[in-house]
């Protein structure tokens, strides 16, 4: 599990958040932007892996797009 936070040596990180108080709606934009986000990078010839963390700390859960 503690990999997961150390990126698997990835070279780049992309960490998306979304404030606590948007609730779900912030979830949900967060992976509509994710989404178009891994697709365009796809599109670019990079290819990436969305990795989901719902740990916690003083700031938002993050998500991670490594390539």
């Amino acid at each position: 599990m503690i990999e997961n936070f150390r990126f698997f040596g990835g070279p780049h990180v992309a960490i998306i958040t979304t404030e606590a108080e948007l609730g779900p709606y912030g979830a949900m934009d967060s992976g509509g932007f994710i989404a178009l986000f891994s697709l365009a990078a796809r599109s670019k010839g990079i290819a990436n892996v969305v990795q989901p963390s719902r740990k916690r700390t003083q700031s938002s859960p993050s998500v991670r797009l490594a390539t």
